[in-house]
């Protein structure tokens, strides 16, 4: 299986503000630390969706929804995590790396520890 390296998950994290992610479709309001909005995830009336753009994360306190710029990308978009990265690397303005590819050893060495296990 493919997968893209910690360090540029964490790059799109630091370089993406969760505040500009999330209110490209969500209205947020200001109010102390936090920004509050309707949450996008059920149907309110009154603000419960809360994001902390010193933390990097997002909750809602009505159906308990919360994560950061890549789940939230996932949930708003309804598409898996490669589709999300690319989209939030282009939005950040970083090229893709290239995606590594498991070697045979690692692959088995992953199995025999989930068959010990």
């Amino acid at each position: 299986m493919a997968k893209y390296d910690n360090n540029f998950t964490d790059q799109l994290r630091e370089r993406l503000s969760i505040v500009d992610v999330v209110s490209r479709r969500v209205p947020l309001v200001k109010k102390g630390q936090n920004y509050w909005g309707c949450c996008p995830f059920h149907n309110e009336k009154t603000p419960s969706f809360s994001v902390r753009e010193d933390k990097g994360f997002y909750h809602c306190f009505g159906c308990g929804k919360h994560g950061d710029i890549i789940s939230f990308t996932m949930e708003m978009e309804h598409v898996d995590f490669m589709t999300a990265i690319k989209e939030l690397a282009e939005m950040a303005g970083i090229p893709l790396p290239e995606i590594k590819q498991k070697t045979k050893e690692q692959i088995e060495a992953e199995e025999t520890y989930i068959s010990i296990t």
